[in-house]
Formats: C-alpha cells, sequence, structure tokens
C-alpha cells in the first residue's frame, strides 16, 4: 500500500526537470498513512513543509527546513516569487512510494499520480509482483534530518522522465478533432497478397521504420516509412504470430505459433542476428513496459507470463481459467491487463501482483477481447470484440464508460492516440473507425484500405496512424 497526497489543481501543466527545493508539487492533504516505524513522522513534516510553499508563507517554509537550507532562503529576497512560480508548476497529486530512515535521516520516494486500487470483479490468480517495477513522469526523492527532535527538509531532487522514447512530445500533435477534414489515405507500404500479419505491426521510436510479422509467410520484415522498401526479410522457421518493439528503437520482439520469443537487434540495414530463446505457448499478443524492461505475453494456453527482457527470462506467470487473447501494461507500469478467450479482462498491479477480473456486459459470452488498450495517461481502458463489441472503462473506478458495437463486423484491435484525444478501432469491414477517449463517441470512419486493417500503431508524435492489413500491406493515414 502507498500513501497518495492530493491537491486541488487538475490542470494540465508544462513538467520539467525539477532541481530546486522550491520547484516541487503540491501536496495539500493525504488520505491514506500506511507507514509505520516513525515513517509517519517524516510524511507528515514533508507534508506541511509542502502546504507552506503552496501558500506562499516563506517563513513557515523556512522554519520546516534544515538550519543551512532556511538561512538560504531567509537571505533570498525573490523567494516569494520563487514560491509563486513553483505552485503554477505543481501537478495535483503524488503518491509516497517509500520512507527510508537511518541514522537521524530519512529518504522519501515520490512519484506523479495516484495509485490504482483495484476493487470489484473477481480475484484472479496472482501474478508477480514484479521486482524493481519503474515508472515514467515525475519522480523524485526528498531528503530530511532530524534536528532538535523534529524532521526537517534539507534536499529534493526531481526528474520528469518523458518516457524510455525520446521522440515522443510532451505535446502530441493532433491526429484528428470533430468538426475537420477526416485524415485519408496517404500511401501503402509493402503488401505481398499473402503475408495475412494478423494485425503485427510495430514502428520505431523516430517513425523511418515499419516491423511487421507475416503469420502467412512465415516473415519478419523492416520497411522504410519514407521510401515504402523492404529493408530486410527474414524468414522464419515458425510463423510469427505478434511483435513489439522496445521503446528505444534498439530491438524487435516476435512470438511464433510454436511459442518461441525471438529478439532481433535492429541496424541501419535492417536486422542483426535473431536470438530466439524459451518457451511461453501459444501466445497471441505481446506487450512491453513503457520503461523497457518487461515483456509479457498472453496465452491460449491459459497463461499470462511476463519476462525480464535484459536477463531473457521469464519472471511471473498466472495460470489462468480461461484462454488468454491480449495483453497491456499500462503507461505507469502499475498495472498490467490480459483479454481473455471470452467476456472478461484481468488487471493485475504488479507492484503487489494482486489481480481482478471484470465480466464484459453485454458481450458474447466466448467472444475474444482481440484488443486491448490503455490511454496515455492511464486513465482509461479500451477493449474491441470478435463479435463486433467495444468497450471503454474508467481505470479509476473499474467501471464500464460506454458498451457499443460496429454493426455486423469484428472488431481486431484498438490504439489510442498519443495525445489520448480519440483512440482507433480496425474492423472486419475493413474501416478504421475513430472514437472520442472520453465518452466513447464516434468520431469518424476511415475507409479505402486495399485489405482487412487488423494491426494499428500511431506515430509517436501522433500525426499519422498506421494499418496493419490481411494481405500484408501497411496503410499510412494523416494530413500530409
Amino acid at each position: 500500500m502507498k500513501w497518495q497526497i492530493r491537491g486541488s489543481s487538475n490542470r494540465k501543466r508544462l513538467l520539467l526537470v525539477l532541481l530546486a527545493h522550491l520547484l516541487l508539487p503540491l501536496l495539500a492533504g493525504c488520505d491514506r498513512l500506511p507507514f509505520s516505524n516513525g515513517s509517519q513522522e517524516v510524511v507528515a513534516a514533508y507534508v506541511a513543509f509542502r502546504t507552506a510553499i503552496s501558500a506562499g508563507d516563506v517563513q513557515q517554509a523556512a522554519s520546516l527546513m534544515a538550519a543551512t537550507r532556511a538561512e538560504e532562503i531567509a537571505a533570498d529576497p525573490a523567494a516569494p516569487d520563487k514560491l509563486r512560480f513553483a505552485a503554477l508548476m505543481m501537478p495535483g497529486t503524488m503518491t509516497v512510494m517509500g520512507v527510508t530512515i537511518k541514522e537521524g535521516k530519512a529518504t522519501l520516494r515520490l512519484r506523479e499520480g495516484a495509485l490504482v486500487t483495484l476493487a470489484g470483479g473477481s480475484t484472479a490468480p496472482p501474478l508477480g509482483p514484479v521486482p524493481a517495477l519503474s515508472s515514467s513522469g515525475v519522480t523524485g526523492t526528498v531528503n530530511l534530518v532530524k534536528e532538535r527532535g523534529d524532521w526537517k527538509i534539507d534536499k529534493e531532487s526531481w526528474n520528469h522522465d518523458m518516457g524510455a522514447n525520446p521522440f515522443q512530445s510532451a505535446a502530441a500533435r493532433p491526429f484528428f478533432r470533430e468538426g475537420e477534414e477526416l485524415p485519408r489515405l496517404l500511401k501503402t507500404i509493402g503488401g505481398k497478397g499473402e503475408s495475412q500479419m494478423r494485425g503485427s505491426v510495430a514502428l520505431t521510436p523516430d517513425g523511418t521504420s515499419l516491423v511487421t510479422a507475416g503469420y502467412g509467410d512465415y516473415t519478419v520484415s523492416r520497411w522504410s516509412v519514407a521510401e515504402g522498401r523492404e529493408m530486410a526479410s527474414v524468414k522464419m522457421e515458425h510463423r510469427p504470430t505478434a511483435v513489439a518493439l522496445t521503446p528505444d528503437g534498439s530491438t524487435a520482439i516476435t512470438l511464433d505459433a510454436y511459442g518461441g520469443v525471438t529478439f532481433w537487434p535492429l541496424t541501419p540495414e535492417g536486422f542483426g542476428t535473431p536470438e530466439r530463446t524459451g518457451s511461453v505457448g501459444q501466445c497471441h499478443d505481446i506487450a512491453i513496459s513503457r520503461d523497457g524492461r518487461y515483456l509479457a505475453t498472453a496465452s491460449f494456453d491459459k497463461f499470462v507470463a511476463v519476462w525480464d527482457i535484459a536477463a531473457r527470462k521469464e519472471i511471473a506467470r498466472a495460470t489462468m481459467p480461461t484462454p488468454m487473447r491480449s495483453v497491456v501494461f499500462s503507461p505507469s507500469g502499475q498495472l498490467l491487463a490480459a483479454g481473455s478467450g471470452h467476456n472478461s479482462f484481468t488487471l493485475w498491479d504488479l507492484e503487489t501482483g494482486a489481480g481482478r477480473t471484470y465480466t464484459i456486459p453485454k458481450v458474447d459470452a466466448k467472444s475474444d477481447v482481440s484488443g486491448i488498450a490503455f490511454s496515455p495517461d492511464g486513465k482509461r481502458l479500451a477493449t474491441t470484440h470478435m463479435d463486433s463489441s467495444i468497450t471503454l472503462w474508467d481505470v479509476t473506478t473499474q467501471k464500464e464508460v460506454k458498451n457499443f458495437f460496429v454493426s455486423g463486423s469484428s472488431s481486431w484491435s484498438v490504439r489510442f492516440s498519443p495525445d489520448g484525444v480519440l483512440f482507433a478501432t480496425a474492423t472486419q469491414g475493413g474501416n478504421i473507425h475513430l472514437w472520442d477517449a472520453q465518452s466513447g463517441n464516434k468520431l469518424g470512419v476511415l475507409q479505402g484500405q486495399p485489405s482487412q486493417p487488423q494491426g494499428l500503431a500511431f506515430s509517436a508524435d501522433g500525426s499519422l496512424l498506421f494499418s496493419a492489413g490481411e494481405q500484408g500491406e501497411v496503410a499510412v493515414w494523416g494530413k500530409e
């Protein structure tokens, strides 16, 4: 259990690397204190300090700091202005991830945002906990010292991690806004007629190349986006079923029909020497955590597994009562979601290993969760189904927001745009549908791909959408 501290501001703010002790998140209250052995006193001192900063009370803030720091504040005529600037930069919620106390010194570990508490549904088999799970966003440490029996703030360091992908902008370009002209088909790449990619397409972080897995022709291929040419193609012994890229763009990872996991180093020319290792059963989907440390697989052999990518080994597994069809990590790294071969999905808290399974209403009991995706802020979860259903969920409450369908057309996959405004679904009818990420309302339909679209991938800046067709082509959609 972690302790969450909430402030009053919910505005979206520019996030920077914050190193000075005054440029800190607003921490104005608390809702639980799980720590013991003096930790509560440490956290309480920090909350009092944050409250003083949010109120712009220089004198009170200085009284809560170590003596040397208090002297610096007292001697700085610009301190009030710095406090006001700090208040403008503060996110609304921080979570205390841990407290360490030793010999009159204490350290707080903090993360922006609130942790999700899983409730409702039914108890799922445990998965993990996953060791040393890391997350993106604002993280920091606060060092305190004990002076005259009281904890005082000594030093703080903060960092804003934009994620493992250096090409991901904090302000992604909109793919589409309601009322605008719909994006159009700009071009198609590849198309052998027999690839049957089954949705297996991944885009390098810099947007310059694609990696595709051809179930029908056993190939893993690398394509130049600008030139539309095939850079490299390797014939596999077993049919590839899924492909994903590490966030730094250094490695492609594929699954095959015999349960093998293959690691493909990416080179300027195409691929380095592949490394096939382990067995993950009859798997249909693969996901990689945003920090690039872990991969997860969903298996029709009734299990979900998490692997340590660097160690090339499985570190956690949950044996499930039903076949598993799809899988995705939350952006924060706290949650893993997996869709089943029936009308249900499971959420696991990877920091505890606990999970809950949620039955999806109004969906056929035997309808696969063919696709599952989190919104970029982790607050929404979308699912697609073989009976044509599409659902949208509030992750914080684990409540369904909307349940709808595309008439007579199975929905294969789903992806949110990087700016979080919309999500796209690929349907058996040959079209790509765009939906509002908050309400689930329909925004538009993209038409014209040569064959049935199955897999989807947005460019990192959100300006382009790539859709993998059943006959091996990748369509590129945008406004350019």
